[in-house]
């Protein structure tokens, strides 16, 4: 059944399917009420939980998905395509430590059957990073299996018509790219989590984002590296609650920038 919700007069759908390192389940609401309306597409190049874009029912006509992690990519796209199938799979997926450690070394040889894994192993996991099994003293620690699939199940709903991509953010811009569309900009951040397949480029980044002739949203962390380097830019300080990272924190909030080509409200 759909679940809707609303914030100052903004409805939007539901959670995203995982959690995510840098997710913007915090700022979603501060983000949303950011981004210009009547736009043509709504493009996430660095994709992540796709918090933002679970937030609304629909942001444009054209809605793109991009994330460079097919592990990502591989569970939105069985989310949408196969979610009967993966639905099944996930059933026998129990709140097993024996299991996890199982799928952890064995992740499926099916794309379904990787999705589902992947999903369980995120779910399972402690703070979410995928590589321990999360245990906890709380009573009712173990979360609800069902209430996962039926996640999984309005998630697909919401995925109907967004097209899903694995690219470099670059090839992105260069596909997407128009005066009509917009693009929300959540890469890894300077002093966070970065790829696995090595560090991002920031001065490039920056060059490609001055090519850039649709409107972007971008939330990096506030250092004094990124006040200079994107100081051409409209650049708004906010901070949040912490969460798992705790670098950059002051009084357990950490320091964040909202940046924007265009004029802030």
């Amino acid at each position: 059944m759909e679940q809707i919700f609303s914030h100052n007069n903004m409805e939007f759908l539901m959670d995203s399917l995982i959690a995510w390192v840098g997710g913007k389940k915090q700022l979603r609401a501060v983000i949303a009420e950011m981004i210009p309306e009547n736009i043509n597409g709504y493009i996430e190049p660095f994709g992540g939980a796709g918090w933002v874009l679970f937030f609304k029912d629909r942001w444009a006509k054209l809605e793109v998905y991009n994330d460079i992690d097919a592990r990502l990519t591989n569970l939105f796209l069985v989310a949408k395509y196969h979610k009967e199938e993966l639905h099944k799979e996930l059933q026998l997926m129990l709140d097993s430590r024996f299991l996890f450690d199982k799928i952890i070394t064995q992740p499926g040889l099916t794309d379904i059957q990787r999705a589902a894994r992947f999903f369980i192993i995120i779910k399972r996991s402690f703070g979410a990073k995928g590589e321990h099994f999360g245990t906890s003293k709380k009573d009712k620690s173990t979360k609800s299996l069902k209430r996962m699939i039926d996640q999984v199940m309005m998630v697909a709903d919401r995925l109907d018509q967004v097209k899903i991509e694995t690219k470099d953010y670059k090839e992105i811009f260069e596909i997407y790219d128009s005066k009509e569309n917009f693009f929300f900009l959540d890469p890894p951040y300077r002093h966070g989590v970065q790829y696995k397949s090595g560090r991002m480029n920031y001065e490039i980044f920056l060059k490609e984002l001055k090519k850039l002739k649709g409107r972007f949203l971008l939330t990096i962390d506030d250092c004094s590296e990124n006040l200079k380097l994107f100081k051409e830019f409209n650049i708004k300080k906010i901070d949040r609650c912490n969460g798992i990272n705790r670098k950059n924190i002051v009084n357990n909030r950490f320091k964040e920038l909202i940046i924007t080509n265009y004029e802030q409200i």
